[in-house]
């Protein structure tokens, strides 16, 4: 067989539906495991007889395979395993469904109706699966709808999602509905040989687009509107600077940036004058919810430092977070709410620069294509560079959405990958110059390179490797202590702490701190397993030194104030405590903690510190 054979189109069509089938049995059935693969590898089975390879090559390869790295690398960190495997074949189901629409080029535009049909299905499924009772509408009209479609439906089984979550990934496949529609109906008004299949498109490209419209409008998610909304007049002043700067593509550029950055100066304005005029009501745009994000994301930060080489574990955030951010005994936030900060505290650093990376190329292959439509029609777009810009605009979507929820990196994952395919054509291979992608690589790998010299020169080899050790001992805390650790049949993680072996993890925070004594992620961790061995003198010690350089966490200071207060330096312990965070009496809880073990002088002062309660 002729290697690199281009494969027939039915083998295109074989490959979606497969893929597609694996990644859905990955969400509905999570318990098979690797199963699904089975099904996935027929087509790549058959591509292999046909054409002498598994797959096409694409830009995306590398870091596509560095985020599926990280992502294992993140099962082996997870104190939950079970969880962690699920979230994980949702990753490679989206690998599988990205490069079936990789290979599936062949079949051109035609490979647009998958996600439109894939929001219009999940528009449904929301619809008829919503507790619109829990999560109503922000109209009673629509919850009354919700209600009554509900009705009229068959009782669905699977699993149940949040109308935040849902809302994100509708805005993000809702351009694709719109692209079909009006592909099908530009087909019709130049007249082609099938105008019967083309209205049929337009009136199911429309019937897409109105289900998407109607479920995201259902779903109540302010930040998916909005993200829409950045992402549609990002788009829209990309056609106005066209417009404005005439054939000349780099004038064309400039002039986009003046209108997105006069558009975010306009944005922020709006924020300030409203929000003193106290007209944003309640919701995602209230000063007060803002203030609120701001401060979950200081946390995050906070944990993301913890795990910033390994990963802290795909899907185990609620008892992470609970732990060793808020430091609850149980936890009531179950995802980052925001993309990026997901990401890095599950897959660590090196995830997240994946994922950036993959939205680095993308960009510039929608920009390629831009300049060639410039370059050889005029600045008309051709159907694969117009649905190239619409991979751009999903990604711009993704981009705002992520800064204020991570629908992306829930059940939804599995779509993360979309929209790079779409930024590939049965052209693009040829588009650029054999010497220029043979230099390629080589270019890129001493940039990396030399911003890794960089980064060693600035933060200093010793500080690098030691922040590497704690990040390794802060997973074999994790593992050793949540890995057990139930409500109430412990009574909280300092109960698992007396019992569990954490000698793995205090040898990691201890090889951290000879390489650098003011480790803030090893003393802080030191600190708060001695607080809980009634080890109180070392607990001070090692949390004096954490706050030198992590004074700005409220989880530090929280730790210091106690180890102050349980030392005897009442007065000091209770003027940190005054300005960390008590919503959920976790202060009053300390006191519990201590009253349990029987320390009854240590109870009282906890207490007073406290505010008496």
């Amino acid at each position: 067989v002729e290697a690199n054979r281009e494969a027939p189109a039915w083998l295109a069509w074989l490959d979606l539906a497969c893929a597609t089938a694996a990644a859905l049995l990955w969400v509905f059935v999570p318990e098979l495991g690797a199963y699904p693969l089975i099904l996935a590898s027929v087509p790549v089975a058959i591509r292999l007889l046909l054409t002498g390879r598994l797959s096409r090559r694409t830009p995306f390869d590398v870091p596509l395979g560095l985020f599926l790295i990280t992502a294992g690398l993140a099962v082996w960190s997870a104190y939950d395993r079970e969880a962690a495997w699920a979230k994980f074949w949702l990753i490679v189901g989206g690998l599988l469904l990205y490069y079936a629409l990789a290979n599936a080029t062949v079949l051109g535009k035609a490979r647009a109706w998958l996600p439109a049909a894939m929001g219009a299905a999940l528009a449904v499924y929301f619809v008829i699966t919503n507790d619109w009772s829990f999560y109503p509408a922000d109209s009673a009209a629509l919850t009354l709808l919700g209600d009554t479609l509900q009705a009229l439906a068959p009782a669905v089984a699977g699993p149940r999602l949040n109308p935040n979550e849902v809302g994100g990934i509708l805005a993000m496949l809702l351009p694709f509905a719109a692209w079909v529609t009006w592909d099908a109906w530009r087909m019709f008004r130049a007249g082609t040989d099938r105008p019967l299949a083309s209205l049929i498109g337009v009136a199911a490209g429309s019937l897409m687009f109105v289900m998407i419209s109607l479920g995201l409008a259902m779903t109540g998610s302010r930040g998916a509107w909005l993200a829409l909304g950045v992402g549609l007049y990002a788009g829209g002043t990309w056609l106005v600077a066209g417009r404005l700067a005439g054939q000349h593509l780099g004038r064309r550029l400039w002039v986009w940036i003046c209108l997105l950055v006069l558009g975010a100066f306009l944005g922020v304005l709006a924020v300030v004058v409203l929000g003193r005029m106290r007209l944003w009501g309640t919701g995602l745009l209230n000063t007060d919810s803002l203030s609120e994000r701001v401060e979950w994301y200081r946390y995050m930060f906070f944990l993301a430092k913890d795990y910033i080489y390994i990963g802290a574990g795909l899907d185990n955030f609620l008892m992470l977070y609970a732990t060793y951010a808020l430091l609850l005994h149980v936890g009531y936030i179950f995802n980052a709410h925001n993309l990026y900060l997901g990401v890095a505290i599950a897959q660590g650093l090196p995830g997240l620069l994946a994922l950036v990376w993959m939205w680095v190329i993308l960009a510039l292959l929608a920009w390629r294509h831009a300049v060639r439509a410039d370059r050889l029609a005029a600045g008309q777009l051709s159907p694969a560079s117009s649905l190239a810009g619409g991979a751009a605009l999903f990604v711009g979507i993704v981009l705002v959405h992520g800064l204020l929820e991570s629908a992306l990196y829930g059940t939804g994952v599995f779509l993360l990958f979309v929209p790079l395919a779409f930024a590939l054509s049965r052209e693009s291979r040829q588009a650029e110059p054999v010497e220029a992608r043979r230099h390629r690589p080589p270019f890129l790998a001493l940039g990396a390179l030399l911003t890794l010299a960089l980064v060693v020169a600035l933060v200093g080899p010793r500080a690098l490797l030691a922040q590497f050790h704690a990040n390794l001992g802060a997973v074999y805390q994790s593992q050793a202590e949540l890995s057990v650790y139930t409500w109430p049949e412990w009574y909280g993680q300092d109960a698992v702490r007396r019992a569990a072996d954490l000698e793995a993890a205090i040898g990691e925070f201890e090889q951290a701190l000879a390489l650098e004594p003011s480790n803030g992620t090893a003393n802080r961790r030191l600190g708060q397993i001695e607080l809980s061995l009634g080890d109180y003198g070392a607990a001070l010690r090692h949390l004096q030194a954490a706050f030198v350089t992590e004074g700005w966490s409220v989880t530090t200071r929280q730790l210091l104030g106690e180890a102050l207060i349980v030392n005897g330096y009442v007065a000091e312990g209770r003027a940190l405590w005054a300005e960390v965070n008590n919503e959920q009496l976790q202060l009053v809880y300390r006191a519990e903690w201590y009253e349990h073990i029987g320390d009854q002088k240590r109870e009282s002062a906890v207490r007073l510190a406290a505010g008496g309660q």
